[in-house]
Parts: structure tokens; C-alpha cells; sequence
């Protein structure tokens, strides 16, 4: 049956004027032109509501709702192509009555539009008089006649106009038209004498071959997904004020209706409250109410009491109407009028969205049309304030219906506006005690024999085509493999078989399940085939005899891969099972026919250094015969997949060759030239070839092209290559600073992850950057995505990111830990991620607190809100150590298996998991409603439950739900600053990346935590160094074979100064040296280097004020050697390093002004010191323990002064360093903690004191009498030198010590602990203050005013 609609519309006609001679003197330029139109034409067409039926040639047949609208798209398509050198066309439009059917448009009037538009101006637009008279009355509008023709299949004669005003006219071209006006025949385009029409046919071919494959479509840059939504209220334009109550109504419908359906993040009607009859701009709705669209209109009476109502919903960022509509009908269906808008204006915010019919009639299902009216009435009332009267309507509508939760919620908004919180309190909570716990898990499945065997439940196989599915479950102590064949509905068991050994291997393929087992001593190897449409019964079994005592036989079966690793499904032949049977020194190639159910052919292949690798099949069709590709080791074989007939076999080169098969095409790769091949694979012969830029690094399929990736670039290839064409489609490299970590293909876009953090969205067709979004995400990133309702999320670092599919800007960002979390022991899947139903579903096992508990979250994909969340129970009193559990998701569902000790026998279960979400009709958002509460509670007093239901909101329902934080905030704003801090962090990392509301987080921080500012990197960092003298921190990151990037910050400003990259560098440390200047220390690299095994050290010195580069050293150290930095440190114009090098210690001594080594010494290895211990500088050389000695170096040629054997005296030392030395003596502690002070000039210990202490303590020298130690567990001591005892001056527990600071000699001590840096008195061990920190730091640097924080993400100063 034919899908016709008849309708009125504006018609317009486009056309490239001299298209047909420029496609036959300039391909190439005709086509660009061609292109260059489309990107311009299709987002005009979105903003003015318009439809492109179809393309003409080089020209268009579009479609407009109004006249104006379609004026308006035209003058600024024109004004558009003006811009562009070549590019000339010309406009027709006409208005009248339309036939759509099936996609295209019908009619006379259609016609007439064809013919006005060849005597449009060059650049211009013609209009038909039926146009000019509709747009006569508007001033902005003027016109010019041309003339009245006779038109080719038109009766009548008709008017032609061009539009004069706007730029659409020049003079020159009006001056021409003197010549036709009046005339009775138009234009005659010559189009049809010999040469035209030669290039007409050019033309046609032309576009025909590019049409149809040789050009990429028109790329939409602009959209996006509409994540968020406010339906304001509807303008009253009747004289009567009762109408009023209609549009509250109405409002009110619309608004619960688009909350229902869970796609979007629907403002509250109360917010938008405040736009009730005010005029108002989409600037300000988008920036006060942060919406991606609202609804808007009016409602008025006409004379025969009929109610018009025009709804239109606008793109909030751009003012751009994206969908309008006008509803005619009486005041009772008037209201009936949200399912409607609900069906169409959905599909207008997300066009690729699949949101379930069924859904929809279930949402825009509203009350019968009194209770709809009375409500009207109600919201009116306390809208305008009248909260007793509409307490009263609310109440006449519960007394018919006491579960509409709609107006027990109003009724409850209007208590808190009668600031009755009491009596709100009871009705919110009255709406929280109706919600129905839905237990979620259903049809639960148990082993039989659980409570007698020790039975684990291994593995389950879903069979697509007969909906059940295979649970296999293994017995060790009675060495049984049972197999139970489940309904996925009910899962009620259809049959079982059971094995008698537990070494059994099973896998799936279509309707069959095959078993294999392995050859085990004396046991033969075996493969079983089981039809599961017969209720598993074996249709082929076969044991492989042995050639030899003890040969291992191993059974596996293949599937058809592409080299992307993804499963080639469509390529693959249904009816043939593909087995690789692998004994000691031969395997089997066996193709099993499942329609004669037995082997199709068998190959054997002997096995050698050829052959060495896993076995590759690839099956594809060419010219309805099947083919088979085999590969092995370094030999490729092409097979007649039907009698295994060899078509060719040829060997390669692994180490110069990478092989792979895509879209029917093998693709070879060269790693010395990073060639790319691409060869038939019927006759092996090179299609193509393309060189990349650098070595390959994946490659994959999308759309009808090959995406090739390297560390740097992308490449677009056509498998199928025209001889007009080039094989490369487009190439896109990134800055070459950064890499491709990650890439993804969805729809027509390719999403690029970099190590800088940034989520690049390319067009795939084109090759065009989308957008650039720096999402901060950078390892162990993982994306999910729905192709059906073209949804996508990435999770990384326990945050789950909702991104916009057409362009991958985030869309939202929520905290979900141990996702993806496994048991070491048996490696179960602990956390599934699945879209079903259009719900993101989370399922995933509780903490270890709470082992055998699951939680299952619903979240909407589009906005990030909580759905619906439901904790259920699979076990109690669960042995963690002997448990598995397994979430698998199929076919729009989640099952889950799970395996658990009780006492010392195992329970076997099998669950389904109900994922339904059918909101009530009145459906009331979960986060509004515990706001409201919230307030009412503040109100009353009630903090602690004020606080509990703020804190549910932000932790599951709405992680960036703002006022919740905002509340919360406030809230600990004055008595609690240590959760105060930890909410406003947790809520900064979410929303960051919003300028706006990152910028008044920050504000709140400088005014309530002393935030002095703050900088996020875009990339992890990986040291600091406080430059004190120059009052500023230099930044780093160091990536292996990658180098150095460095930045400097001011201290008090945070203004960066400059920015650095060293390339060449690898491992590496960092330093200041004697005179304020920083150093790099790293391995030099170079390709040079790892192919002649060299090693050297680099030392850059840089000018820490404006970053350049002051000097570079070379020192070269043994070839092929395995290096580890130990010590560094400058003393006066010597560099000193501290190596490991093969097992060996190295110790150079390095001139600071040349960089040539002026010595080295080299010990054995068990000279090795721990960290504490540094070198000492004493007048002219260097004191450090070198074995069981202390030994003094002359710092000019290594040469000892004098070596001290401590062995009779001492463990070891545990502490040294430079704030010890005081004249001639220098402080050090032992192994033993003793205190010990040592006479340089007499070389002998002159105190020996014990240390007073019952823990492992780490030691810092204040100076040589004074000690300060603490441990990683809080236990901090001052310890004095007087009088040749050592004195514990005082001591204090601190709730942990990750980092100290000592800010000056005798003056305070800065501590690091779990919550605070601490503000500690030297004298008397004193918490002089406590600043929390923000944001968890690596290191704290201190001067007078600001306390510096620093970690892998974000450089922070607060003000002391």
C-alpha cells in the first residue's frame, strides 16, 4: 500500500549554473563544487525545518513548512555560496499542494517550481506571484518582475518575480531584464543542440559514478544530541482567563509526559515558573535554565469555541526552530494533544533515537480529560500563588484517584508554599512509601545436585535461533560435566546429557554445540557435534588415534576473523563448522558439513618453522562461489571452500609482512617500507598499495572503506579502486606531540582517544574534524555503544562519560567504581555494561563488605540520570574465596550465573534479570521530589535528614544534579569542612570541563577553602619541582622514547610562563641545582642508539624564568647496559651521579661548567644505600658509606682522603645528610636508631646514643642536634641533642604522615596527613592550623604565604 500525504508547502528548485560544461572540461573541480554545496546546503535546511526530497543533478528539490521559511533559507544559501570562487546558482520558488509519497513530491504546483527556476539571476531567486504575494505585507522583503511566460506543461501563464533586496539583485542584472519583460515565451535553455546535449549526458554519467560511490555525502557538522529539555508555559492569547487553567494543563501534560519517557533530563515545571508571561530570548532560557531545547507556544479560542494550539520546539543554543506544529481541536481534546507531541518532537531531538512505540503511547497515556482540566485548574492556582484553593482542587482529584501522584507531589508544593513543611513533609514521604520495590531477579534456575556434589557452574552458551541456552556445569570430585539445555523465557530445563569427565572443551556454532576433549596419556582425543534442534542429539563423533605414545591431540574450532579481531558473520558459511586438529607434529584442516552431516574435505599439513603460529581461516563469497583463505605460520592458502580444491599457495616473510583480510580484500603490510597492500584475493594480485607515515597500529572497517591507524595519523582506503580514483579517500594526522591511543568507529563517525586526553571526532566519509573534546580520559579506557539507538559511553578510572555520538562532546559524567572488576581466582566477569531497551544497564557485584549482593542500575544514556536502581541478594554467608559470578548480556537482556560455597557444598544458580521501567502515568522525577523534601527538612530543622537525602541524590540518583550540591554545600559550609571540601572536589571533577560552572566552583574554593588558584592538566604529569629562589614550580612529564614537556607556574598568580619539550629522553630525574637552575637527567634515545646499542646520559640545564635552554651534556656509559638513576645532586660546580649499571654502582663526577666527567668510581653491589642516605659536601670533597666504610672523596679526582670501618661499631647507617654537618663533626642515625655523631677530622664516633623509639622511624636532620621523625602510620617525634643524650622533646599521633615539610630550620613543620596538611610548631609539636586539601596531593611545597599542592592531574596553591 502506498504511503501518500497531501499538503501545503513552499517548493524550491536549485541549480549550478554551467555545471555540465564544467564536469566535461574539470572533473575534479566540478565535483569539489558539487561537495562544497552539500556542506553548505544541509544545516540550512535543519534550521529552517526544511526537507530535501531529492538531488537533481547538481541541483535540489527541497520542501518548506512556510513561504518565509523558505525565502529566508534561500537568501542565506545564496548569501553562503557567494563566498565561495566558482560556485554560481540559481533559486526558484513556488507555494501550493504537494503529494508525498514514499519519500518523494508530486503535484503540479511541484512542477511549476521546475520551471520558474531557470530565470532566476545568476545568484539569485525567482519567486512565482503566489509567493510575492505572501511575502508583500513584510517590510524586509523587496521584488522585481520579470516576466510572464508560457510554461512548458502549464495551462496558464504565471507571474515570475526575483527577490530585489538582501544583496539578491545587482544592477547590471535588473538592466536586463527590460529585454524579456512581457514576452510571451520565457528562456529557452539550449541545452539540447549537439554539444549541450553531449555535455548533458557527461553530466548525467558523471554524477551517476560519483553518485554512486565516488562522492562522499554532505557532513551535518552542527549535530548533536538534545540531552535536556524545559517545556515553558504556553502564552493564554484568548480573552478569557480561564484559559488559563488549559495552558497550565497543558504544560503541566507535556512536561510529565517527556519525564516519563526517560530519554531526556526534563527541567521541573517549577524552574521555568519564573518565564510565565515574560518575553524572553533563547539565550537567556539556555544560560538560566541550561537546556539543550524548549518547548514554547500559545494557546487560543476561536469564535465556535475551537482551541488552536501552536507548539514549536527550539534549539536553545541557536534560536533554531527544530520542530512546529498546530493542533485545531475542542477543549476536551485539546488536552489529549501531548501524545503527539511526544511521538513527533522526540524523534525532532534525537533523530536516530529508537525509542520504543510502546513506550511513548505508555507516557503520553494522560489522565481522562476531567481529572486532565482539574489538574489545569490546580497548577494554575498554585502557580499563581493561591496554594489553600488548589490544596482543595488537589484534593478533589485524590478523593476519585488516591494514587495520582502528580497531584499528591502538587499538593505537597503547595504546603511549602504555605510554608507548612510539616504537613509537606508528610505528603512528599507519602509518595516515597507508595514506590513498589520490583524484585528484579526472575526464573531461577538450580542445579539439582547442589547440595550433594561439588558441582561449578562453568560456562553458558546462547543459541540465537531456538532461544534457549546452554549452561555447562563441572563436577571435579566425580569427574562429571553435566550440560542442561535452558528456555531463556522461563528458564525451565528442555533436556540434559552428562559426560563422565570434566576435560571437556564446548563451544557454539549456529544451532550446534561441539564438544572436545584432549588427548591425556592413554586417553584418546575426541570431538562430539550435537544438533540442538534435535535436543542435543550427536550427529558426529570421532576419536583421533594417536601415531605415537604420549602425542597430545588438541581439538579447536575456528571462527572466521577478520584481522581487527571482530567476528565476520556475514562472510562466514552457515552450514560449515571449520576445525583445526593440532597433534605433535602435524595438523588437520577439517571442514563438517552440518547438511550432510559429516566432514566436507580434510587437509593435513606437517608442522615446521613455516607453519609456526595460530591458524586463520576466512571464508568469502566471490561471484556466488565460496572461498576459503588459510593461513598458518608464514604459508597462505586460497581454497575452493566447496572441494577444497587449492586456487593458490604462497609463502611469506613474517618478519616483513603483517597479513589480514577485510571487505573480501587481503591486506599485506611491509614493516621496512610501512607498506600497505591491497590485493584481490582470487588471484593475489595488488589492487593498491598506500605508504604510512609511520608503523601500523590497527586497522578496521567502516562504512565501504578501510580505516588504517598509526601512532599519529589515520588513512581512509576504498577497497574497491575506479580508475579515475585514488585508493586513499583522506588521511588526518593529530599534533605530532601526541598519539592515538584508542579508536572507535560509530555510525559514520571514527572517535580518536590521544595520551593527551582529547576524544577527536572524525567524519568518516570525509575525513573532517567534528569536534575536539578533551574529555580527561587517558588509560584503561573501555567504549560501549548502542548502534541501535545510536548512543555510546566511554568508562575509565571508576567514571562512567556519556558522549554525543555525532560529535563526542560529553554529555554527562558519573562516578561508577568496579566496573570490570575481576576475581584473580576464577577470573568471572564481576560488572557487565549493556544498552538495552534505550536504558544504559550497570549490573555488578557489591564490595567486599557485602559479598553476594549485586546491584542492578538504569541509567538514561542521553543525560546520565538514574532510571531505577534495584540491590538484590544472590547468596548469604558466601565463601568469597570459592565463588564465581558471571553477568552476561543477550538479546536485549541480562542473565546472570553464579556459582557460591555454602558450608562445604556448592549452589549453582541461573538467573534472569527483569530490566522493565514503565514509570507511573503521574510520574514524578525521584531527584525533584528529594529536593523538595530536602528544603522542607532544612526548614524544620532537620540537618541530618536534610543532609541524608541531599546525599542520596548526588551519590545514585543525580551525580550533577546542582542544587543538591549546592545545598550540601552550604550546609557544611558552616560546620563540617572537611566533607564541605570532599563534595565541592567530587563535584569540580564532573562538571570541569564547564567552564561556566567550573569557574563559580572555583570561586566558592578561593572564598571558603583559601584557594589561591588552581591549573588542570590535560595529560598526567609525573614530578614537580619547587624552584623557592625564583618563586615558581616547574611541571613535568617524561614518556618513554617520547621526552620531556615542561611548564612553569608562578607561585602566587599560577600564570604559566613558558612551556618546554625535550625530545630524545627516556628514563630520567630531575633536580635543582646549586644556583636556582633546573635539571633533567634522562637516557638518551634515538633510533641511532637502539640500533647500535648505545647508551648515553643527557643533563639539560634550563633557565627557570623564561625556559630556555642554558646547556646540554653528553656522558657516555657502557653499551647495551641495563641503567637505573640512584642519587643525584649539585654541589658548587660539580655534578654528581649515582648509577646502577649492570648490577654495578657508578659514581661520576661531572664538571657543571663543560660537562666533561672529571672521575668515576665503580663498586660491587653491595654498596647499594637506601634513599635516606645522601652525599655530604665537606670542604673539598664528599662524605657517603661505600660498603661497611665511611669514606671521604676528594670531589676533584674520586680519590679517598680517608675510608672509617664501621663495622665494629655499627649495623649500618639508615640516615645522612647534609643538615647533620655542623664544623667538623656530622650527624647520621644507624640501623639501630642510634643517634651518632662523628668527628671528620679525627675520623672517629664521638657519640653514640640510643634513639628512644618502639617503631620504624624515617629521620630528618633539622640541624646537628635536632631531629624530627615520623612513620608512614602518624607517629611523629621531635628528638633534641642535649648534652650527649638525645632527649624526646615531644611526640604526637596523627591519622597517617604521607608527606613532610620542613619550612625552615627551628620553624614550623608542614604534615601531610589523610585529610589536612597540618601547620605544626617546631618547639612544642603543636597543630598551629589545618589546611584540608582538595585534591589528594603527591607533593606539598611550602614558602611564606602559599602552600603548594601537586598531583598527576592538577597544580594547586592555597593561601596560609
Amino acid at each position: 500500500m502506498l504511503n501518500q500525504e497531501r499538503t501545503l508547502a513552499a517548493i524550491v528548485y536549485t541549480d549550478i549554473v554551467g555545471f555540465s560544461e564544467l564536469s566535461a572540461s574539470d572533473e575534479r573541480r566540478a565535483l569539489e563544487l558539487v561537495n562544497t554545496q552539500r556542506d553548505i546546503i544541509n544545516p540550512l535546511i535543519k534550521n529552517y525545518n526544511g526537507i530535501l526530497h531529492k538531488e537533481i543533478g547538481d541541483g535540489f528539490l527541497l520542501t518548506f513548512p512556510t513561504v518565509t521559511s523558505a525565502v529566508e533559507f534561500s537568501i542565506n544559501f545564496q548569501k553562503a555560496i557567494k563566498k565561495i570562487d566558482g560556485l554560481k546558482i540559481r533559486i526558484g520558488i513556488h507555494a501550493g499542494e504537494i503529494t508525498i509519497q514514499n519519500g518523494d513530491v508530486f503535484g503540479d504546483d511541484v512542477n511549476v517550481g521546475a520551471r520558474i527556476e531557470p530565470f532566476s539571476p545568476i545568484g539569485g531567486i525567482a519567486i512565482s506571484e503566489k509567493v510575492k504575494l505572501e511575502i508583500g505585507s513584510l517590510s524586509e522583503y523587496e521584488t522585481e518582475f520579470i516576466t510572464e511566460p508560457e510554461l512548458k506543461g502549464i495551462r496558464q501563464p504565471v507571474k515570475i518575480y526575483c527577490i530585489s533586496s538582501h544583496g539578491m539583485l545587482d544592477s547590471k542584472t535588473k538592466a536586463s531584464f527590460s529585454k524579456y519583460k512581457h514576452k510571451k515565451s520565457g528562456f529557452k535553455i539550449n541545452i539540447l543542440n549537439a554539444t549541450g546535449f553531449l555535455f548533458t549526458i557527461i553530466g548525467a554519467v558523471f554524477w551517476l559514478w560519483y553518485g554512486f560511490g565516488g562522492v562522499s555525502h554532505a557532513i551535518d557538522m552542527d549535530k548533536k544530541i538534545f540531552k535536556s529539555l524545559a517545556v515553558l508555559y504556553l502564552d493564554n492569547l484568548s480573552n478569557d482567563p480561564d484559559d488559563d487553567n488549559l495552558c497550565a494543563g497543558l504544560t503541566n501534560s507535556i512536561t510529565t509526559a517527556f519525564s516519563r519517557l526517560g530519554a531526556f533530563d526534563v527541567t521541573s515545571r517549577t524552574n521555568v515558573l519564573k518565564f510565565r508571561n515574560k518575553v524572553t530570548s533563547h539565550t537567556e532560557i539556555h544560560d538560566v535554565l541550561d537546556v539543550d531545547a524548549y518547548f514554547e507556544g500559545s494557546l487560543i479560542k476561536s469564535s465556535n469555541n475551537e482551541y488552536t494550539a501552536n507548539i514549536a520546539l527550539i534549539d536553545a543554543e541557536k534560536g533554531h526552530s527544530l520542530w512546529a506544529k498546530e493542533f485545531i481541536n475542542t477543549a476536551e481534546n485539546i488536552l489529549k494533544i501531548p501524545k503527539n507531541i511526544v511521538k513527533e518532537a522526540s524523534k525532532a531531538l534525537n533523530e536516530n533515537s529508537n525509542i520504543q512505540s510502546t513506550l511513548i503511547e505508555e507516557v503520553s497515556a494522560s489522565d481522562n480529560t476531567s481529572t486532565s482540566k482539574m489538574m489545569g485548574i490546580g497548577i494554575n492556582l498554585l502557580d499563581t500563588e493561591q496554594y489553600e484553593k488548589s490544596i482543595a482542587i488537589f484534593n478533589s482529584i485524590l478523593k476519585k484517584d488516591p494514587a495520582n501522584n502528580r497531584a499528591i507531589y502538587s499538593k505537597g508544593q503547595a504546603y511549602q508554599g504555605l510554608k507548612q513543611y510539616s504537613n509537606a513533609i508528610e505528603t512528599y514521604r507519602s509518595l516515597l512509601d507508595m514506590e513498589i520495590k520490583k524484585p528484579r531477579l526472575i526464573n531461577i534456575w538450580r542445579h539439582p545436585d547442589n547440595f550433594d556434589l561439588n558441582y561449578k557452574l562453568k560456562n553458558t552458551l546462547f543459541v540465537q535461533n531456538l532461544n534457549i541456552k546452554i549452561l555447562i556445569n563441572k563436577n571435579k570430585k566425580i569427574n562429571q560435566t553435566d550440560i542442561f539445555a535452558l528456555d531463556l523465557n522461563t528458564n525451565k530445563i528442555l533436556w540434559n546429557k552428562t559426560y563422565n569427565t570434566t576435560a571437556i572443551n564446548e563451544s557454539l556454532f549456529e544451532d550446534y554445540l561441539i564438544l572436545t576433549t584432549t588427548s591425556l596419556g592413554e586417553k584418546e582425543a575426541t570431538l562430539y557435534i550435537h544438533d540442538l534442534k534435535q535436543d542435543g542429539a550427536i550427529i558426529y563423533s570421532r576419536e583421533f588415534s594417536k601415531s605415537f605414545n604420549n602425542e597430545t591431540i588438541i581439538i579447536s574450532v575456528l571462527d572466521n576473523l577478520s584481522d581487527s579481531g571482530e567476528y565476520d558473520s556475514s562472510a562466514q558459511n552457515k552450514d560449515i563448522i571449520y576445525f583445526n586438529i593440532r597433534k605433535n607434529d602435524s595438523y588437520e584442516l577439517l571442514l563438517f558439513d552440518t547438511i550432510t552431516k559429516s566432514p566436507l574435505w580434510i587437509k593435513q599439513y606437517s608442522l615446521n618453522d613455516k607453519t609456526d603460529g595460530s591458524t586463520k581461516i576466512f571464508s568469502f563469497i566471490n561471484n556466488e562461489t565460496q572461498y576459503l583463505i588459510h593461513e598458518k605460520g608464514s604459508n597462505l592458502y586460497l581454497y575452493n571452500e566447496k572441494t577444497g580444491e587449492e586456487v593458490w599457495h604462497k609463502l611469506l616473510d613474517l618478519n616483513q609482512n603483517k597479513i589480514g583480510f577485510i571487505k573480501n580484500r587481503i591486506i599485506y603490510y611491509s614493516t621496512t617500507n610501512n607498506e600497505i597492500k591491497i590485493n584481490n584475493p582470487i588471484n593475489d594480485k595488488t589492487i593498491a598499495s598506500i605508504t604510512l607515515d609511520s608503523p601500523l597500529n590497527k586497522y578496521g572497517a567502516i562504512l565501504d572503506d578501510i580505516i588504517i591507524q598509526t601512532k599519529n595519523s589515520i588513512y581512509s582506503v576504498k577497497t574497491n579502486k575506479n580508475i579515475f580514483q585514488n585508493i586513499k579517500n583522506w588521511s588526518y594526522s593529530i599534533q605530532e606531540e601526541a598519539s592515538i591511543t584508542k579508536i572507535f568507529f560509530l555510525g559514520d563517525n571514527i572517535f580518536l582517544l590521544t595520551n593527551n586526553g582529547e576524544l577527536l571526532c572524525i567524519n568518516a566519509l570525509k575525513g573532517k574534524l567534528i569536534k575536539n573534546n578533551q574529555l580527561d580520559v587517558y588509560e584503561h579506557v573501555h567504549f560501549f555503544a548502542d548502534k541501535i539507538n545510536n548512543n555510546a559511553v566511554l568508562y575509565s578510572d571508576g567514571f562512567l562519560i556519556g558522549i554525543d555520538p555525532h560529535n563526542g562532546s560529553l554529555l554527562w559524567k558519573i562516578r561508577e567504581p568496579l566496573i570490570g572488576v575481576q576475581n584473580r581466582n576464577n577470573n568471572s566477569n564481576f560488572s557487565n555494561i549493556s544498552f538495552i531497551n534505550n536504558q544504559l544497564i550497570i549490573t555488578k557485584m557489591n564490595a567486599k563488605n557485602d559479598y553476594g549482593g549485586i546491584s542492578i542500575n538504569a541509567y538514561n544514556p542521553v543525560s546520565g540520570e538514574l532510571l531505577w536502581k534495584s540491590n538484590e541478594r544472590i547468596c548469604e554467608n558466601c565463601d568469597n574465596s570459592n565463588s564465581s559470578l558471571a553477568f552476561q548480556s543477550y538479546k536485549q537482556k541480562i542473565y546472570i550465573n553464579a556459582t557460591f560455597k555454602n558450608n562445604s557444598s556448592y549452589d549453582d544458580k541461573a538467573y534472569s534479570v527483569d530490566l522493565s521501567w514503565e514509570p507511573n502515568k503521574d510520574f514524578i522525577p525521584k531527584d525533584e521530589l528529594f529536593n523538595q523534601l530536602a528544603f522542607c527538612y532544612l526548614n524544620t530543622g532537620q540537618k541530618e535528614k536534610a543532609k541524608s537525602i541531599l546525599n542520596k541524590i548526588i551519590q545514585s540518583i543525580d551525580q550533577q544534579n546542582e542544587v543538591a550540591y549546592n545545598e550540601l554545600l552550604n550546609i557544611y559550609n558552616h560546620n563540617n569542612k572537611e566533607n564541605y571540601t570532599s563534595i565541592i572536589s567530587e563535584y569540580y571533577d564532573l562538571i570541569k570541563y564547564d567552564e561556566k560552572k567550573r569557574s563559580q566552583i572555583e570561586g566558592k574554593l578561593m572564598k571558603n577553602n583559601d584557594l589561591q588558584w588552581i591549573y588542570n592538566f590535560k595529560k598526567y604529569q609525573d614530578f614537580s619541582i619547587n624552584m623557592a629562589k625564583n618563586k615558581l614550580v616547574i611541571i613535568g612529564q617524561c614518556e618513554a622514547n617520547n621526552g620531556c614537556s615542561l611548564s612553569a607556574f608562578r607561585n602566587q598568580s599560577g600564570i604559566k610562563l613558558w612551556n618546554k619539550k625535550i625530545n630524545g629522553l627516556s628514563d630520567y630525574i630531575y633536580s635543582e641545582d646549586s644556583n636556582g637552575k633546573a635539571l633533567i637527567i634522562g637516557q638518551e634515545f634515538s633510533k641511532e642508539f637502539l640500533e647500535q646499542s648505545k647508551n648515553n646520559i643527557k643533563i639539560i640545564m634550563i633557565d627557570p624564568i623564561n625556559g630556555n635552554l642554558l646547556s646540554e651534556y653528553i656522558l657516555p656509559i657502557p653499551s647495551k647496559s641495563n641503567f637505573q638513576f640512584n642519587k643525584f645532586a649539585s654541589l658548587s660546580n660539580i655534578y654528581l651521579l649515582d648509577a646502577i649499571i649492570n648490577n654495578s654502582r657508578y659514581l661520576y663526577a661531572i664538571d657543571a661548567k663543560t660537562g666533561h666527567t672529571k672521575w668515576s668510581r665503580t663498586f660491587n653491589d653491595e654498596t647499594f644505600i637506601n634513599k635516606n642516605v645522601n652525599f655530604v659536601k665537606y670542604n673539598d670533597g664528599i662524605i657517603l658509606p661505600i660498603q661497611e666504610t665511611l669514606e671521604y672523596l676528594n670531589l676533584s679526582n674520586g680519590e679517598s682522603f680517608w675510608s672509617f670501618d664501621f663495622t665494629d661499631d655499627l649495623d649500618g647507617i639508615e640516615y645522612l645528610n647534609s643538615e647533620g654537618l655542623i664544623n667538623n663533626s656530622i650527624s647520621f642515625i644507624s640501623d639501630a636508631d642510634e643517634y651518632i655523631v662523628f668527628d671528620i677530622e679525627k675520623q672517629q664516633i664521638v657519640l653514640q646514643e640510643d634513639v628512644e623509639t618502639d617503631e620504624v622511624l624515617i629521620y630528618n636532620f633539622v640541624d646537628n642536634s635536632n631531629i624530627i621523625a615520623y612513620n608512614n602510620y602518624g607517629h611523629l617525634v621531635r628528638y633534641e641533642l642535649k648534652d650527649e643524650v638525645v632527649d624526646l622533646i615531644w611526640e604526637k599521633k596523627i591519622n597517617n604522615i604521607y608527606n613532610i615539610n620542613i619550612k625552615n630550620e627551628k620553624d614550623n613543620i608542614f604534615i601531610q596527613d589523610k585529610l589536612y596538611i597540618l601547620k605544626i610548631d617546631f618547639i612544642n609539636g603543636n597543630t598551629l592550623n589545618k589546611y584540608p586539601f582538595i585534591w589528594w596531593p603527591k607533593n606539598i611545597f611550602v614558602d611564606n604565604k602559599y602552600l603548594g599542592c601537586f598531583n598527576a592531574r592538577k597544580l594547586y596553591f592555597l593561601n596560609i
